[in-house]
């Protein structure tokens, strides 16, 4: 433990000199935190404080624990905490709280809004069931209309089959139309200039 305690200070060492850079360390008047007593001197030891940061933290400690322990009114908060923890805790409600009819009735009147919201979408949940089920009227009423819709399909597969070839058919004419109007002027420019020659 000895050897782990050594690293530890040499890597506070470490850090301070990145910290305060190559210069001196800043005084203990700057750094030093203040103290309880009116003597610099370690409160449990009784000896004057080490320059290095783990030093401080452990008289920080000390000073901590030392001042914590001391004060009566303290102590006694300090031994409720868990029966305060337990209080606080979301479950004591639930399982281990006694409540009287009264602030029962005083809950169930805070959430009244969200307890009718929630009853009336029961209600429409449940009526809504009927409908659909299976084996209720509603699947009678759409045997037949599956039947057209299946029918329908068809014809708009069978329709969209027929708009396809046409409008293929349509892209064919149109192009045959230019080249028939490419060929068409050509010959009449051919024959422009066949009787502009002959003219002159």
């Amino acid at each position: 433990m000895v050897v782990d305690l050594d690293v530890i200070e040499k890597r506070c060492e470490r850090l301070e000199t990145l910290v305060f850079g190559g210069s001196p360390a800043p005084s203990r008047q700057d750094t030093q935190p203040p103290t309880l007593g009116p003597s610099s001197a370690s409160p449990v030891s009784g000896e004057p404080e080490t320059g290095s940061a783990l030093g401080r933290l452990s008289t920080l400690m000390a000073v901590s624990g030392s001042s914590v322990g001391s004060r009566d009114r303290i102590q006694p908060l300090l031994r409720r905490l868990p029966e305060l923890e337990t209080y606080l805790a979301p479950s004591f409600l639930d399982e281990e709280a006694h409540l009287s009819a009264a602030v029962k009735a005083d809950l169930v009147l805070a959430h009244q809004g969200q307890l009718r919201t929630a009853a009336h979408t029961w209600e429409r949940l449940r009526s809504a069931r009927a409908s659909l089920d299976a084996s209720g009227p509603m699947a009678e009423r759409l045997d037949p209309l599956q039947t057209r819709l299946r029918r329908v399909t068809l014809q708009h597969l069978a329709q969209d089959e027929g708009a396809t070839e046409v409008e293929r058919r349509t892209w064919d004419a149109i192009a045959d139309y230019n080249r028939l109007m490419g060929t068409l002027s050509e010959n009449f420019c051919l024959y422009d200039r066949t009787v502009s020659q002959r003219l002159e």
